[in-house]
């Protein structure tokens, strides 16, 4: 790791630029102890802000981001996983996928509410609730998601529970509506008159967190299809299979009366993106600018009339 390739810190304050460098020294010549150490830190400093919310310490944020992206190519490989854990906390605002990937379900915006069943652990018997009125009385559902403002941060939203009538035991939470599409991260909370941990004593760790995948308004009627635009009209060399004519964006638009008569409604262009970066055998999927079409594809200019003409047909153009 080198740490003259790291974003520039300059402009960041003394706090974060000190534990900016600091990190970066770790990382690039550190002993493993030391390495293991920083690691520890970064994540008790971004759980941290996550607790006081990212606005309060931008520039930490920032350094965090900074550190982490680029221990992605880091030699250790368990610092290298480590950061993709870390870089999706980070990115997630909460800590629910820190030691476990959350559960998922696929909901749409236009759905007036979600039924979460949250059932005790299989050991417990099922005959009868060990959860008392006033235990239940005590836990709720708290949802992790977008605000209906688009310029406001996400938030954290509470739902009470209830039992479900004749259903093995456990608990029932109505969540909705959703204001808009996203990511919905939900974690069922609650302790006793004590202090304590209802969860811990009646609930799978598995199954009282997960993830509602809330996808645009009618997006259940839509028929959507991939077109890899490098490979839309292109031909390969018949011995050798060497890629001797490119597809472009325009070998894509010459498709749009087909895929609009087959009810097509949204086309994904794959390797639409600057990948090129002058060599023409760059994987589409090695991005080097998301904010612009790829040169070799028909650059800007291409793209624009390609989309255009999309938006015309009502095919919806997803990058």
């Amino acid at each position: 790791m080198n740490g003259s390739s790291l974003l520039d810190m300059s402009g960041k304050d003394r706090k974060a630029k000190s534990k900016y460098e600091k990190w970066v020294r770790a990382f690039s010549i550190g002993e493993d102890d030391e390495v293991a150490e920083c690691m520890n830190e970064i994540e008790s400093d971004l759980i941290t802000a996550q607790k006081v919310g990212y606005g309060s310490n931008l520039e930490l944020i920032s350094a965090l981001e900074s550190v982490l992206v680029c221990l992605l190519g880091h030699r250790m490989e368990d610092v290298r996983e480590n950061a993709v854990v870390l870089l999706n906390v980070l990115y997630d605002g909460h800590d629910l996928q820190l030691r476990e990937s959350l559960s998922v379900q696929i909901a749409s915006a236009d759905e007036t509410k979600i039924e979460l069943f949250i059932p005790v652990r299989d050991r417990i018997d099922e005959t009868q609730s060990p959860l008392s009125e006033s235990q239940v009385a005590k836990l709720c559902v708290k949802v992790f998601g977008p605000s209906k403002d688009l310029n406001s941060p996400p938030r954290w939203t509470n739902y009470p529970v209830d039992f479900k009538a004749n259903a093995p035991v456990g608990v029932l939470c109505f969540i909705g509506e959703f204001p808009r599409s996203g990511f919905y991260d939900w974690t069922l909370s609650g302790v006793d008159s004590t202090g304590n941990s209802i969860l811990e004593t009646y609930f799978d760790h598995r199954r009282y967190r997960g993830r509602i995948i809330v996808q645009p308004s009618g997006i259940r009627e839509d028929f959507f299809m991939e077109a890899p635009v490098e490979q839309v009209g292109a031909a390969w060399n018949d011995s050798t299979g060497q890629l001797e004519e490119r597809g472009t964006f325009d070998s894509v638009l010459g498709l749009l009366p087909e895929l609009k008569l087959r009810g097509i409604t949204g086309l994904y262009l794959m390797g639409a993106l600057e990948h090129s970066i002058g060599q023409e055998d760059n994987s589409p999927m090695s991005v080097a600018d998301r904010a612009r079409p790829d040169s070799l594809l028909g650059g800007p200019s291409g793209f624009s009339h390609l989309v255009t003409e999309m938006r015309r047909l009502g095919i919806k153009p997803i990058i």
